[in-house]
């Protein structure tokens, strides 16, 4: 933090950002009605980018809960057996995810900061919720005959016991085979 900067402090929720999304999806402030606005300081760009990036991991957390409320997904970990130093990630399922003897969709995110679920946190903030998530796919697919299986692929972490996860981040480029698990494993 520079000198003359405010501090890195900025809202836990969505209500203290003072916004929410509309009924079409929309993220708006709640009193203006008025979209995102990223230089909410002109002269702080750095703060205006940390600002930004908080409200972009608030924005992971909704679209989970929508994961599993809206679409009915269940959170998974992976592996199931995993031992507590070993590194851990999810995925979410439907139901019929691993029964359905038909068709399994899998939806992949990109890398870097976009989480399961979302295509792109950008079109999420600047757009709307059908434009950066990948839910209107899964609702598309859940009115058809096939399980869903969304994976987050670009995070790994441990889980100790009563502490919250370390994020170790890789990717497919960087880390190295994983080793060969007995199918039971999943």
């Amino acid at each position: 933090m520079k000198k003359d900067e405010p501090p890195f402090t900025f809202p836990k929720t969505l209500e203290e950002f003072e916004y929410a999304f509309n009924e079409h999806g929309q993220l708006r402030h709640i009193k203006t009605g008025e979209p995102f606005v990223f230089n909410a300081r002109e002269d702080l760009h750095r703060w205006n980018q940390k600002r930004y990036e908080a409200l972009g991991e608030i924005i992971t957390q909704y679209v989970y809960e929508l994961l599993e409320k809206k679409c009915s997904l269940t959170k998974a970990f992976l592996p199931v057996d995993a031992v507590d130093d070993e590194p851990r990630s999810f995925i979410y399922l439907s139901p019929d995810a691993l029964t359905n003897p038909n068709k399994l969709l899998v939806l992949i995110q990109g890398s870097g900061v976009v989480r399961a679920g979302q295509w792109a946190r950008r079109l999420i903030i600047n757009q709307d919720l059908d434009s950066g998530t990948q839910i209107p796919f899964i609702t598309r697919a859940m009115e058809g005959s096939q399980g869903k299986l969304r994976q987050e692929e670009d995070l790994t972490f441990l889980l100790p016991d009563a502490t919250p996860p370390r994020l170790l981040l890789h990717s497919a480029a960087t880390s190295p085979p994983a080793p060969a698990r007995h199918p039971k494993h999943f």
